[in-house]
């Protein structure tokens, strides 16, 4: 970016704030490389009668947070993760292993990005 000053959510729609999944947030960063995979598989659900989607994701980043600072950040995760609308809602669990060896899981609302 050509700005020091770049508004919080405009970092996260550029995918500055360097999510990962599992990981917490790696605070202000100057420089990043982030990647995100991920594999959608539409699934039916026989007694509901409806549709979800299973997905197979990878994530990382490497992560630089201050320009004098030679030390990258790298956090890697890889999971698994269901998607389903509920009444119009976009709902969303992953569970992800890091690179670390620990497990999370998380829980969310909203799309992130569909195709």
């Amino acid at each position: 970016t050509a700005t020091r000053a770049l508004p919080r959510h405009e970092a996260n729609a550029m995918g500055i704030a360097s999510r990962v999944r599992g990981h917490s947030s790696m605070g202000p960063v100057t420089s990043s490389l982030v990647g995100t995979t991920e594999l959608r598989i539409p699934i039916k659900i026989p007694r509901i009668d409806s549709e979800a989607k299973v997905v197979v994701f990878g994530d990382w980043c490497m992560a630089q947070s201050y320009a004098s600072s030679p030390q990258l950040v790298r956090k890697s995760s890889v999971g698994v993760g269901i998607r389903k609308s509920v009444q119009g809602i976009p709902l969303k669990l992953d569970v992800s292993y890091r690179g670390d060896g620990k497990i999370r899981s998380m829980v969310g609302l909203g799309a992130d990005f569909d195709v």
